[in-house]
């Protein structure tokens, strides 16, 4: 699991969205949908803009611009399912208006999967 992603969603209340959030892979704007306590285990949707260790300042200056950006549509009433749907640059959730598979602390298959998609 990414650490700055897993610790950014299991502080977030169900409902709450994040403010924009950078791992290895771009910048996430998290929303919390559920928890279960019992189990430790979280539902989120993400939307994320795509950076890489490869990137310019610039270049990375202007990623963080759009998901801070979004983040401000999102926060002004924006609908995030549409929104994650026509900018996500994570296609796989994208498709589901951000949403990822149920995650515990630790595992997230969702992200694996992403891994080995951005890698290719």
């Amino acid at each position: 699991m990414v650490y700055s992603f897993e610790t950014v969603a299991f502080n977030t209340k169900p409902g709450d969205i994040s403010k924009p959030v950078r791992s290895q892979f771009g910048y996430h704007i998290i929303k919390v949908i559920d928890k279960r306590p019992d189990v430790g285990q979280i539902e989120v949707a993400h939307i994320m803009i795509r950076t890489s260790p490869k990137m310019s300042p610039a270049d990375s200056m202007k990623a963080k611009a759009k998901a801070d950006s979004i983040y401000v549509l999102v926060k002004h009433g924006a609908d995030f399912a549409d929104l994650a749907k026509k900018v996500s640059q994570d296609q796989s959730s994208a498709r589901h208006g951000g949403v990822l598979p149920w995650f515990g602390v630790g595992r997230m298959a969702g992200f694996l999967n992403l891994k080995r998609l951005l890698s290719s």
